[in-house]
């Protein structure tokens, strides 16, 4: 689902607008619902090939090889029994996890590699469960990635917009930026602070709410540029960036823009009139873009020290 271009005057709104969008959660059977029949036991060897061939089988529908959305979201609410918050975009995400080389279907070998990873870590444990069950866990699995995944960048964008700095870890030693991203950031950053008025470096390297009336007069850009580079991502052909590329793509967006060097600014303020009547300094737009990742790229140098921590 795509954020609303409409304004936003308020970090509240904002914040509730974006706790809205947080993504799908999905939460295993539903209690109402009769068991589906089960595909059977996965054991091991020859045994287990037929046992996952049965289970393609079963939810490949029109019995043409592969298998489509509207076959897997029939299988996550048949078969499976999942219940799932949003449906088309769950269904998006674990579609797009499984189908590896995004072709738009899901063969046998996708749907084999998917599984195989925990069926091997249940043999080696001698672990035996129902296909049906192994399939649950992972699907369960892309979900709840995919919705860390949206709570990062969702995060990361209301702080953006509200104009706060990345915490400086101060236990850690200065190194070298982890990424071209990273740099490109912030010598953007230094070089609008060179090129700006007096009166307008302070609003570019914190173009928070302190920027409205003096940088833009409203909101909805930022919602576009959220649309442009996350939700709806495309890449440098108009071609779908694939779900599991987002956050990639969203960093590389983000500093190339900050860094002068995506013309995303101008093509926004072409085709959209409120947009251009909005953005009183297009420089502004760059700085935000700047803030954007560096919060996005601090909460998940977070994420990545949170398993030490509890050591």
């Amino acid at each position: 689902s795509q954020l609303s271009v409409a304004s936003v005057p308020h970090t509240t709104s904002l914040a509730n607008e974006m706790a809205l969008r947080q993504g799908s959660v999905l939460s295993g059977r539903s209690g109402s619902m009769e068991r589906a029949p089960s595909f059977g036991r996965a054991t091991s060897g020859a045994v287990l090939k037929v046992r996952i061939k049965e289970a393609f089988d079963a939810v490949d529908a029109d019995g043409n090889g592969v298998l489509d959305k509207g076959e897997l979201m029939n299988a996550l609410k048949g078969h499976l029994q999942m219940q799932l918050e949003d449906p088309i975009n769950d269904v998006d995400v674990i579609f797009a996890a499984v189908d590896s080389n995004n072709n738009g279907t899901i063969e046998i070998e996708e749907f084999v590699s998917m599984l195989d990873p925990l069926l091997k870590a249940n043999d080696e444990k001698h672990i035996i469960m129902e296909i049906e069950e192994v399939m649950r866990i992972v699907f369960t699995n892309y979900l709840s990635q995919a919705k860390a995944e949206r709570a990062r960048v969702n995060r990361a964008f209301v702080l953006a917009h509200e104009g706060t700095s990345p915490p400086i870890t101060v236990e850690r030693t200065p190194v070298k930026p982890d990424s071209d991203e990273e740099e490109q950031a912030e010598e953007a950053v230094k070089q609008e602070k060179e090129n700006l008025p007096a009166e307008l470096e302070q609003k570019a390297e914190n173009p928070g709410p302190k920027g409205f009336g003096v940088d833009f007069w409203g909101y909805s850009w930022r919602f576009k540029l959220y649309d442009d580079l996350y939700t709806n991502a495309k890449d440098s052909k108009g071609n779908d960036v694939h779900l599991t590329e987002r956050v990639t793509n969203l960093k590389k967006r983000l500093a190339a823009i900050a860094a002068g060097k995506d013309d995303w600014v101008a093509k926004a303020m072409e085709e959209h009139a409120r947009i251009k009547m909005e953005i009183a300094n297009p420089k502004a737009v760059g700085g935000y873009c700047s803030l954007w990742l560096k919060h996005l790229l601090a909460i998940e140098e977070e994420v990545k020290r949170e398993p030490s921590m509890g050591q």
